[in-house]
């Protein structure tokens, strides 16, 4: 993946605050049907991302008209904490896309290798 690809993907992936009410927020993601085909299958890793920091109970994902509805504690996180979060994921994620060939791909390792790569970035409250 070139640097023009990165930098499209995660344009892609930058999310556009719809609805923020303490413990509840609601994302837009109005390009994500720009996404590449081979990128879709990972998007169900979001939910596991989302919620290593903590604070975060829920998360619904509508892949088909590109929304997210993340539900949090505001006493342990908050939507400002989330959304810095989702930039790093996306980086990660992004630059772990980069350094291999993912074909085939064995999905437990993946997962694995962005679990540790995303310890690194848990902020300690």
């Amino acid at each position: 993946m070139n640097a023009l690809q990165k930098r499209l993907i995660k344009g892609y992936l930058t999310p556009e605050i719809e609805c923020d009410l303490p413990g509840r927020l609601r994302l837009g993601f109005c390009k994500y049907n720009l996404l590449p085909p081979e990128a879709l299958p990972y998007l169900h890793y979001v939910k596991d991302a989302l919620d290593m920091p903590g604070g975060v109970i829920d998360v619904q994902l509508n892949a088909r008209i590109g929304t997210a509805l993340i539900l949090y504690d505001p006493r342990v996180t908050s939507s400002r904490q989330i959304m810095k979060w989702i930039g790093i994921v996306t980086d990660v994620g992004l630059e772990l896309a980069g350094e291999q060939n993912w074909q085939p791909c064995d999905e437990g390792r993946i997962a694995q290798l962005m679990r540790n790569r995303l310890k690194g970035y848990i902020p300690i409250n």
